[in-house]
C-alpha cells in the first residue's frame, strides 16, 4: 500500500471540499505528520495546518487526536497552530455529528449511552482545551471531570431564598448574612448558594465563609474553587476574590494544580471574560507577581503558559 506525501498529495489534488479522516488515516504516520509539520509554505496542500482545516467537521476530533498523539515528533510551532485551532474552536458543545467506522453518531445535550460517549475522540484525554471536549468529558465524568467542569459553566439553580437573605446577599452584608440565614434555619450545602453569593460580588460575604470554615469543604474543594474563579470572572472579580483566599490561605493558589498537572495559569487561558493574554490584565498579573504560579510549567502535551503566550 502506496501512503507516501505524493500518493496523499495525488489523493487530494482533485478536492473541492472536506475529506474525511477515514479517507486519509492511513496516510497519517508519525514520518507524514512530521514531514507535513516542517512546511512552512500554506500554499502547498500537503501543510499540516492548511491540511487539517481540509478535514471534514464530523472527523477533526480523529484528526486532532492522531495529531497531538504525535506530538513529540512535530515541529513545535506548526503543533502549537493546530492546538490553536482546537482551542479556538467555537462549534456547539450541545449538538455533535461523529463520525466512526461503523457509522454517524449524532450527539445531543442529552446522552444515554455514556459508555459510547467515553469510546468517541470527543472526550480524548489529550483534547481538553476544546470546549465541546471540555462538555463533553465532563458528562461521561472521566478522571478528573471535577475541575475540568468549570471551563463549560457548571450549572447552578437559583435557589429560593427568605428575603432576609437575599437582600443580606444583595447587599453584601456577611453579619445580616449570617443572621438570616439562623433565623431562616437555611443551610449553607450547596454550590448554587455559593455560585449566587459570587455572582452577586459580595465579597465581604465570600470573605466570611472563607474565614469561618464554610468554605472550602463538602461545597467545594479549594482548587476547584479557584478554578471557577480563573475560568469564570472579569479580571476585577476574579482578582478580589483571589486577594481574599491568598490572604487567608497564603501559597494555595500556586500549588492548584489539575489532573492533567496544569496550574490556574491555563484556567486563565480559558477565560473568556478577560483578555487573559494582554499584559497588563490584573487576572494576569496577579497569578504570575502574586500568587507566584510558574509560567514555564508544562501541560500533559509539553505546552506552558509562557509558550503560549508567546506564540
Amino acid at each position: 500500500m502506496d501512503t507516501t506525501l505524493a500518493q496523499l498529495e495525488k489523493l487530494l489534488a482533485p478536492l473541492k471540499g472536506r475529506i474525511s479522516f477515514s479517507e486519509v488515516e492511513k496516510f497519517l504516520t508519525v514520518e507524514n505528520l512530521a514531514a507535513m509539520s516542517r512546511i512552512k509554505d500554506q500554499r502547498k496542500k500537503i501543510n499540516l495546518k492548511k491540511f487539517g482545516r481540509m478535514i471534514h467537521p464530523n472527523s477533526r476530533f480523529d484528526f486532532w487526536k492522531r495529531v497531538f498523539s504525535c506530538r513529540e515528533h512535530l515541529d513545535k510551532n506548526t503543533f502549537f497552530e493546530i492546538w490553536y485551532d482546537l482551542y479556538n474552536c467555537r462549534g456547539s458543545s450541545f449538538f455533535q455529528v461523529i463520525d466512526t467506522p461503523s457509522g454517524e453518531v449524532v450527539l445531543g445535550s442529552n446522552v444515554s449511552d455514556m459508555e459510547l460517549l467515553a469510546s468517541l475522540p470527543v472526550t480524548d484525554f489529550l483534547l481538553i482545551d476544546n470546549k465541546v471536549v471540555q462538555y463533553r468529558y465532563t458528562q461521561a465524568k472521566k478522571e478528573g471531570w471535577e475541575m475540568l467542569r468549570y471551563l463549560c459553566g457548571r450549572r447552578w439553580q437559583t435557589l429560593r431564598l427568605p428575603t432576609i437573605v437575599r437582600e443580606a446577599i444583595n447587599n453584601d452584608q456577611p453579619e445580616k448574612f449570617a443572621l438570616a440565614m439562623d433565623i431562616s434555619g437555611q443551610k449553607f450545602s450547596s454550590f448554587s448558594l455559593l455560585a449566587e453569593i459570587l455572582d452577586k460580588r459580595a465579597l465581604k460575604i465570600f470573605r466570611f465563609i472563607l474565614e469561618n470554615g464554610t468554605i472550602p469543604g463538602k461545597i467545594i474543594p479549594m482548587g476547584e474553587l479557584c478554578a471557577y474563579i480563573v475560568s469564570s470572572f472579569d479580571d476585577k472579580t476574579a482578582t478580589s476574590l483571589l486577594h481574599i483566599i491568598e490572604e487567608l490561605h497564603p501559597g494555595v493558589i500556586r500549588e492548584v494544580k489539575d489532573f492533567w498537572g496544569r496550574n490556574l495559569l491555563f484556567y486563565a487561558v480559558q477565560n473568556m471574560e478577560t483578555g487573559w493574554f494582554h499584559p497588563h490584565s490584573q487576572l494576569t498579573v496577579f497569578l504570575l507577581f502574586e500568587a507566584k504560579c510558574d509560567p514555564e510549567k508544562e501541560d500533559h502535551l509539553g505546552l506552558s503558559y509562557k509558550f503560549i503566550t508567546e506564540s
